[in-house]
């Protein structure tokens, strides 16, 4: 018969986050300090960061909104060196 001390203890380590996935080629991922913010093309929202937009760097650049309430909206225009990167951007709070 089992007894308490034979049943293995369940594992409380936390488990380890997985990091981002790599940025595509032709995208830059939007992410934000702080998180959850509001991210727009022109008055198209991308959703809440972190978001991924595609653009390889051509044509005009992205010019983007980023909003969350309690903080500063900042207006962000992408470069061609953020393409296949990680952009943070970070809000100030009111």
């Amino acid at each position: 018969a089992a007894t308490a001390t034979d049943v293995a203890a369940p594992d409380t380590e936390p488990a380890a986050e997985a990091p981002p996935a790599p940025v595509a080629a032709n995208a830059v991922r939007i992410e934000s300090e702080p998180e959850r913010a509001e991210v727009f093309l022109g008055e198209l929202s991308l959703g809440t960061a972190p978001v991924t937009l595609t653009w390889d760097g051509n044509g005009a650049a992205p010019r983007l909104r980023v909003v969350k309430p309690g903080h500063r909206q900042l207006k962000v225009t992408l470069r061609r060196a953020d393409v296949g990167r990680t952009r943070v951007v970070t809000l100030e709070p009111l």
